[in-house]
C-alpha cells in the first residue's frame, strides 16, 4: 500500500468515526520520510460553520507542555536555569503546604510530574502578566497527596509553577519568551496564546457531546492565562508536523538548518520516570513527553484536551514519522483512541493490542472496591459486575465551576467495565477507547491504597 493510499484508508477511517460519535471537526496531518499528507473534515462550529482546513487553528492543549519544557531547556542552554536546583532559588518568595516539598522541588519534578500534590486546579487569575505569579500564590495551599518524587501522577499546577519560574528568571511575560526563543526560532508563526492575535483567522470552538443529542457548542475558551504554560496554545497541523520534524531531525527544520542543539533534544526524550511498569505495558515520561516501546518502536506521544477538543501529537524517531491529529468535540478523545492503533498499524507495522483480562475470582475481586478519591474533589466508584470491575469517575463540583461547565452540561457520568490483565494492571474492555488503561497501587502492607489513570486517588473506603 502506497503512502497516499495509506493516508486515504485513515481518512475513510475518520470520516466513518465522525458520523458516528457526531464530531463536527478533524484534522489530521501525516509526516513520514519526507513526505506530508494534511487534511481537515468537518466544520470549525456548528452554529456558524467553516470548512475545516490543514490551517484552521485547534486549541492543543497539554500538548502545551512539551513548548514548555522545550523553552525551560532554552534557559538550561543558556546557563540561566538548572533542572535539578531546587526553584526556591529563582523564587524567593516561594512556599508550598508541604515543608519537604517547598525546600526540595526542582524544575525535573515539575516538568515530569512527580510533584506529589494536587494537580488540577483551574482557578483563573485574570488576563495581567501577573495571573503565573497568583496562581503559583494559590498552589502553595495545595494539599500533598503523597511524597515529593515518589510516584507519577498528572499535575497540571506543577506547568504553572514551571512557567513562574520561567518569566521570573527572565523578567519577561512567558509567552513573550516563548514567543522569542521557541516559535520564532523553529518559524512556528501560526502558533498563539492570545485570543487577539487570532480571533481574526479560522480556528474552532468546543462542542460537548451528549447521547442521542446534536453536539452543543461551549462558549468557553481555554482556562486562562494561569494556564498557558500547561495548556494555552492555539495553532494547527502543519505547524505541529513541523515542530515534530525537529525532534526527528534531532534539532534541525525542515530545511536543513539547526534551531536546537542536539543535546537539547536528547534531554527532553530521555525517559525519567516509570509511569506503568507492569510486565505487559510499560511507560514512561521523558520532559514532558510520554514514551512507550510498542514492540521494538519508541513512541514519544502527548495528548490535549480542554473546552471540549480533544488533540494527539506523537513521533517515532527512528521510523522519521510524525502524526497529529485534532477534534473540536468531547468525543474527540474517542476518537484518539480508536485511530491510533490503526495509524500505527498502516505506517509503522505495528499491530497494537492490548493484553487481554484475565478471569479472577469474586472474592479476589472485593479487594479492589470502594471509592476513591482524588486531590481535588474527584471520585472514581469501583464496583463489579458478574466478570469484571466496574470504573465511574465522578468530577468535583469545583473543578466543573472553574472550568465554568454549564450545569445541563454535567451528566450522569457513564460507567465502563475494566478487566485485570494482571494482579493490578487493569485495561478498559470492549472497543469504546482501545488502549486505555491504569493501575491500582499497593502500600507497604501490600493492600490497595491508590487507583491511577493518569491521575493518582487514594482508597477511602
Amino acid at each position: 500500500m502506497e503512502k497516499n493510499a495509506k493516508f486515504d484508508f485513515i481518512a475513510k477511517k475518520i470520516k466513518t468515526e465522525m458520523r458516528k460519535l457526531q464530531i463536527p471537526g478533524v484534522a489530521i496531518g501525516i509526516y513520514h520520510h519526507g513526505e506530508i499528507h494534511t487534511a481537515g473534515f468537518g466544520v470549525t462550529n456548528v452554529d456558524n460553520p467553516l470548512p475545516i482546513t490543514p490551517q484552521t487553528l485547534f486549541p492543543i492543549g497539554s500538548i502545551s507542555k512539551t513548548f514548555t519544557a522545550l523553552l525551560a531547556m532554552r534557559l538550561v542552554e543558556k546557563g540561566l536555569l538548572d533542572l535539578d536546583t531546587p526553584i526556591k532559588k529563582y523564587l524567593p518568595n516561594f512556599k508550598m503546604k508541604d515543608a519537604n516539598t517547598k525546600n526540595k522541588v526542582t524544575m525535573r519534578h515539575l516538568l515530569t510530574h512527580v510533584g506529589g500534590w494536587s494537580g488540577d486546579y483551574f482557578q483563573e487569575q485574570g488576563d495581567g502578566e501577573d495571573a503565573l505569579a497568583k496562581i503559583a500564590a494559590e498552589v502553595a495551599h495545595l494539599p500533598q497527596q503523597f511524597p515529593l518524587g515518589e510516584m507519577f501522577s498528572y499535575n497540571n499546577s506543577g506547568f504553572y509553577l514551571a512557567g513562574h519560574v520561567i518569566q521570573q528568571i527572565c523578567q519577561k511575560p512567558f509567552e513573550t519568551l516563548m514567543q522569542e526563543l521557541v516559535f520564532a526560532p523553529m518559524e512556528l508563526k501560526q502558533a498563539y496564546y492570545f485570543i487577539r492575535d487570532y480571533c481574526g483567522k479560522r480556528f474552532t470552538v468546543g462542542h460537548h457531546n451528549a447521547p442521542d443529542v446534536p453536539p452543543i457548542v461551549l462558549s468557553q475558551y481555554g482556562c486562562g492565562r494561569m494556564a498557558n504554560p500547561a495548556g494555552g496554545i492555539v495553532t494547527n497541523i502543519e505547524e505541529l508536523l513541523r515542530y515534530a520534524r525537529i525532534y526527528l531531525h534531532k534539532g534541525k527544520n525542515e530545511h536543513g538548518n539547526r534551531v536546537l542543539s542536539s543535546d537539547t533534544i536528547h534531554q527532553l526524550l530521555v525517559p525519567q520516570v516509570s509511569v506503568y511498569n507492569q510486565e505487559q505495558d510499560k511507560q514512561s515520561i521523558a520532559l514532558s513527553w510520554f514514551y512507550n516501546e510498542l514492540g521494538d518502536i519508541k513512541v514519544y506521544s502527548h495528548g490535549g484536551g480542554v473546552t471540549a477538543q480533544c488533540a494527539l501529537l506523537a513521533f517515532a524517531p527512528e521510523h522519521d514519522f510524525a502524526f497529529a491529529l485534532l477534534t473540536n468535540s468531547s468525543a474527540g478523545i474517542k476518537l484518539l483512541h480508536l485511530l491510533t492503533p490503526q495509524i500505527y498499524l498502516q505506517y509503522l507495522g505495528i499491530n497494537q493490542s492490548m493484553p487481554k483480562p484475565k478471569r479472577w475470582p469474586a472474592s479476589f475481586l472485593k479487594q479492589y472496591l470502594g471509592t476513591y478519591a482524588g486531590s481535588t474533589g474527584e471520585k472514581i466508584i469501583i464496583d463489579k459486575n458478574e466478570k469484571n470491575l466496574i470504573f465511574q469517575f465522578i468530577p468535583s463540583p469545583e473543578i466543573m465551576d472553574q472550568l465554568k461547565i454549564p450545569a445541563e452540561h454535567r451528566l450522569n457520568p457513564p460507567t465502563i467495565e475494566i478487566g485485570l490483565v494482571s494482579e493490578d494492571m487493569w485495561v478498559i474492555v470492549g472497543n469504546e477507547f482501545p488502549g486505555m488503561r491504569g493501575e491500582f497501587i499497593r502500600d507497604a502492607n501490600g493492600n490497595i491504597a491508590w487507583l491511577r489513570a493518569g491521575r493518582v486517588a487514594k482508597k477511602i473506603n
